[in-house]
Protein backbone atom coordinates (compact mmCIF):
# COMPACT_ATOMS: atom_id res chain seq x y z
CA UNK A 1 0.00 0.00 0.00
CA UNK A 2 2.85 2.39 0.75
CA UNK A 3 4.34 1.71 -2.67
CA UNK A 4 1.13 2.77 -4.41
CA UNK A 5 1.02 5.98 -2.38
CA UNK A 6 4.55 6.84 -3.45
CA UNK A 7 4.12 5.85 -7.12
CA UNK A 8 3.94 8.80 -9.51
CA UNK A 9 1.03 9.27 -11.91
CA UNK A 10 -1.66 6.67 -12.43
CA UNK A 11 -4.58 6.93 -10.05
CA UNK A 12 -3.31 10.19 -8.55
CA UNK A 13 -3.77 11.98 -11.86
CA UNK A 14 -7.31 10.68 -12.26
CA UNK A 15 -8.09 11.53 -8.64
CA UNK A 16 -7.09 15.16 -9.21
CA UNK A 17 -9.06 15.36 -12.46
CA UNK A 18 -12.23 13.94 -10.90
CA UNK A 19 -11.89 16.21 -7.85
CA UNK A 20 -11.50 19.32 -10.01
CA UNK A 21 -14.48 18.38 -12.20
CA UNK A 22 -16.61 17.65 -9.12
CA UNK A 23 -15.77 21.00 -7.51
CA UNK A 24 -16.48 22.84 -10.78
CA UNK A 25 -19.92 21.21 -11.04
CA UNK A 26 -20.65 21.80 -7.35
CA UNK A 27 -19.60 25.46 -7.56
CA UNK A 28 -21.75 25.95 -10.65
CA UNK A 29 -24.69 24.36 -8.87
CA UNK A 30 -24.26 26.68 -5.89
CA UNK A 31 -24.21 29.74 -8.16
CA UNK A 32 -27.34 28.60 -10.01
CA UNK A 33 -29.12 27.77 -6.75
CA UNK A 34 -28.23 31.13 -5.24
CA UNK A 35 -29.45 33.12 -8.24
CA UNK A 36 -32.62 31.03 -8.60
CA UNK A 37 -33.60 31.38 -4.94
CA UNK A 38 -33.00 35.12 -4.56
CA UNK A 39 -36.74 35.90 -4.62
CA UNK A 40 -37.50 33.67 -1.62
CA UNK A 41 -34.20 33.46 0.22
CA UNK A 42 -32.68 36.56 1.85
CA UNK A 43 -29.35 34.69 2.16
CA UNK A 44 -29.10 33.84 -1.57
CA UNK A 45 -25.84 35.74 -1.84
CA UNK A 46 -24.13 33.23 0.45
CA UNK A 47 -24.71 30.51 -2.16
CA UNK A 48 -23.44 32.85 -4.85
CA UNK A 49 -20.24 33.66 -2.97
CA UNK A 50 -19.74 30.00 -2.04
CA UNK A 51 -20.10 28.97 -5.68
CA UNK A 52 -17.62 31.59 -6.85
CA UNK A 53 -15.11 30.55 -4.19
CA UNK A 54 -15.53 26.88 -5.14
CA UNK A 55 -14.88 27.67 -8.80
CA UNK A 56 -11.79 29.67 -7.88
CA UNK A 57 -10.60 26.81 -5.68
CA UNK A 58 -11.17 24.27 -8.45
CA UNK A 59 -9.17 26.24 -10.98
CA UNK A 60 -6.43 27.02 -8.48
CA UNK A 61 -6.04 23.36 -7.56
CA UNK A 62 -6.33 22.36 -11.20
CA UNK A 63 -3.55 24.68 -12.31
CA UNK A 64 -1.29 23.80 -9.38
CA UNK A 65 -1.60 20.05 -9.99
CA UNK A 66 -1.83 20.30 -13.77
CA UNK A 67 -5.28 18.69 -13.86
CA UNK A 68 -6.81 21.52 -15.88
CA UNK A 69 -4.24 20.95 -18.60
CA UNK A 70 -5.01 17.23 -18.58
CA UNK A 71 -8.77 17.85 -18.69
CA UNK A 72 -8.26 20.26 -21.60
CA UNK A 73 -6.17 17.70 -23.47
CA UNK A 74 -8.74 14.98 -22.85
CA UNK A 75 -11.58 17.22 -24.01
CA UNK A 76 -9.70 18.22 -27.16
CA UNK A 77 -8.94 14.60 -27.92
CA UNK A 78 -12.53 13.44 -27.40
CA UNK A 79 -14.35 16.35 -29.05
CA UNK A 80 -12.05 17.25 -31.94
CA UNK A 81 -9.99 14.08 -32.25
CA UNK A 82 -6.77 16.05 -31.92
CA UNK A 83 -4.19 15.44 -29.23
CA UNK A 84 -2.43 18.72 -28.34
CA UNK A 85 0.53 16.88 -26.80
CA UNK A 86 1.36 15.18 -30.11
CA UNK A 87 2.41 18.49 -31.67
Amino acid sequence: MLESALAPGGWKVWHHIVAVIFVIFYGSFEIIQGVASRAVNPWWWVNLITGILLLLLAFLVGFVTGSVTLVGRSAATIVVGWDPSSG
